[in-house]
Parts: structure tokens; C-alpha cells; sequence
């Protein structure tokens, strides 16, 4: 490709061609960067990053389809992502949709429910909007009269590879022949000793007034003001505040790291344990490991039959597509087999999906 080799990036790149006039992706990388790509579709590149300096990491070009009826299946894409995303991730791209109105100028009023459905995967995903500056619009119609500006392009990460990477930056650059403003990425990293990318900024210390409620923070006060120092500096009010402060910032910097982690966990089991398969062809659900009944509990059978852990749904049915009830009254209790019976039908061409209920 032309573009690849003006830049000097050889053949390391990875390209998704564009539908119409609209979407494509193109993912390059310099040769000091191992860049595995997993999966990629008209509106994603999942990648997996590996350098010197740092940690492998999940890389996500992501565009949302600029269809508003079909951007519900962009959503479940990127929610499948999430699931099998595990350490670091970062969700670069177009999604073509925005968190609120206060991120649009000009042009019809975006309804609320797409907004809505928008900030819910977002939140859902666990992802952060980690640029410093959330009101910049990224996208214009380039219409001189009414004309439309929007927020659609953002970079999104979870909190561990926002952990990893301290510093980090989004920077939008000018417009320059696109209807999008280019997004950039800066990333600092740890090298031989020495920080590349931008340059973290020194900020003040400043002690909480509810570290007092907490007696690691008493301890760690007390027994570091007492420590003894040779120094006359060192062992003066100034010393002394600025030693107990900096053991104080990694202390509350390592409490925040593990209560965030709690957050995300304590939000992906309340999503875990309210979502069940809504059955469509019964193909991909399987009767014993998978929730998938209407009722109680954990969604799942109750009483697990002696059946193969990789039969599914549709292995409960007749070939008319009715649910054999002689075998599931046969192999289930009593509650669940009134629960299955009384789901409707399996139906060909209709794709199992997971739903919150």
C-alpha cells in the first residue's frame, strides 16, 4: 500500500476496506512493535500489542455503523469484544453516535434513546473517556450553511490499561482534508529508566479529610512522622510532610487501583447475573453450562441431567421444531420442564442473543 510505505511502516499494517463511501479501517505499526491481529470486520480490528517497555495489551479499532438502525449490532459487537477482551484494552475509533446533545452543534436533535443505548454498552464495557478535554467536536458536515458538528470519535479504555499507562493523553489535531479530526493517542512509556511519550506532570499533594476514617492511613502517619532521619532536613516538618506524603499518594493510589477493580467486578456480576440467551435457532445455547430459562435463580437448569455438556437447545426439539416434551419430561424435573415447554419454539434464521432480564 501507497500510504504504508510513505510512512516508513513497510508492510506491517493490517486494512479493512470501506463499504461504499462509507467506514474502512487501517491498522499499521512500526517493526519495535509486535502487532498480532485476532479478528477484524467492516467495523472493527482487535489487536494485541507487545513491545519493549511495556505489557501486551488488547488494541480495538472500532466504527460504528453510521446507520442508526443498525447500530444496535455495533453495540453487541463491541459488547462480544469486551467478553473476550481480558488485561488492558483500549477502544480507539469512529462510533458514530454521542453520550449527550451537549456534544453536538447544529442540525436535528439526536434522539434520546440512541444516546441512552450508547452510554449504557459504554458503561457496560467498563470503558473510560480518558481525554482530558471532552468538548472538542471531532466530526463536521462541512456544510457552510447549516452546518453540523458532533463528538464521534474518542478514545475509550478500561481501567487497568489506564493503570498501565499513566499520563496518557488524547490529542485532536486540525482539520486536514477529512470530515474527521484526527485522534491521537500519547502514551508514555518506561524504557531503560526513562519515560518516552508525554511527560507526566508534577501536581501538588493534597491530604484527604476521610483518610482519617481509615486506620492504614493513621498507622502509616504515625509510624513514618517518627521514623528517625539523620538528615536535618529530612527530619524536619517539611521533610517529614513531604516523606509521609509521598508513602501517603502510593497508598491511596494502590486503595484506588483495588477499589476501582472491585467496581468493575461488583458491576460485571450484577451484569452477569441478570443477563440469560433469549433462544432464537437454539444452535449456540447450550442445556446444562448456559442460562437460558425464564425463571428463578441463576437462569440455568436446576437439577443438571446426565446429557452432554455440548448439547444445546436444539437438540430438545422435534424436527418440526417443537420441543420434544416425552424427552425433557423424561431428563428434567418437573419446574424446569414446564419452564422449557413453555418457552415458544426454537426458529430457523433467528440468532440467539443475550438479553437483561
Amino acid at each position: 500500500m501507497r500510504l504504508c510505505e510513505v510512512l516508513q511502516f513497510g508492510e506491517n499494517l493490517w486494512a479493512v476496506d470501506r463499504i461504499g463511501l462509507s467506514g474502512g479501517l487501517l491498522l499499521m505499526w512500526k517493526d519495535d512493535v509486535k502487532v498480532r491481529v485476532d479478528s477484524s470486520s467492516p467495523g472493527h480490528i482487535v489487536a494485541e500489542v507487545a513491545g519493549r517497555g511495556f505489557l501486551p495489551w488488547t488494541l480495538t479499532c472500532f466504527y460504528g455503523n453510521p446507520d442508526a438502525a443498525q447500530r444496535k449490532f455495533s453495540w453487541e459487537l463491541l459488547r462480544k469484544i469486551c467478553r473476550e477482551t481480558h488485561g488492558s484494552w483500549l477502544c480507539v475509533g469512529d462510533f458514530n453516535e454521542i453520550v449527550s446533545l451537549a456534544k453536538k452543534s447544529g442540525g436535528r436533535l439526536r434522539g434520546a434513546s440512541a444516546m441512552e443505548e450508547f452510554k449504557k454498552v459504554l458503561d457496560q464495557c467498563c470503558l473510560i473517556d480518558f481525554s482530558p478535554v471532552k468538548t472538542d467536536f471531532t466530526w463536521c458536515n462541512e456544510h457552510e450553511s447549516n452546518t453540523v458538528m458532533e463528538r464521534l470519535d474518542r478514545g475509550l479504555c478500561n481501567q487497568e490499561w489506564f493503570d498501565q499507562f499513566e499520563g496518557v493523553d488524547v490529542q485532536l489535531l486540525d482539520w486536514w482534508e477529512s470530515d474527521h479530526r484526527p485522534l491521537v493517542v500519547d502514551i508514555s512509556i518506561v524504557e531503560d529508566g526513562t519515560q518516552s511519550g508525554k511527560a507526566k506532570r508534577n501536581t501538588r499533594f493534597h491530604f484527604e479529610e476521610a483518610w482519617c476514617e481509615e486506620d492504614e492511613c493513621k498507622a502509616i502517619v504515625e509510624g513514618h512522622w517518627k521514623s528517625g532521619e539523620p538528615c536535618a532536613i529530612a527530619g524536619s516538618f517539611h521533610g517529614k510532610t513531604h516523606r509521609v506524603g509521598k508513602i501517603l499518594h502510593g497508598w491511596n493510589k494502590k486503595r484506588k487501583k483495588e477499589l476501582n477493580g472491585r467496581i468493575t467486578k461488583a458491576k460485571k456480576d450484577v451484569v452477569d447475573k441478570g443477563t440469560r440467551w433469549r433462544v432464537g435457532n437454539g444452535q449456540r445455547v447450550r442445556i446444562v453450562e448456559d442460562p437460558w430459562l425464564p425463571g428463578p435463580r441463576s437462569f440455568k437448569i436446576y437439577d443438571k441431567p446426565e446429557l452432554p455438556a455440548q448439547l444445546c437447545v436444539v437438540d430438545l426439539t422435534l424436527p418440526n421444531g417443537e420441543w420434544d416434551e416425552s424427552f425433557i419430561r423424561a431428563n428434567f424435573n418437573d419446574e424446569d420442564a414446564k419452564l422449557i415447554i413453555s418457552l415458544p419454539h426454537v426458529k430457523d434464521g433467528v440468532e440467539d442473543k443475550m438479553m437483561w432480564d
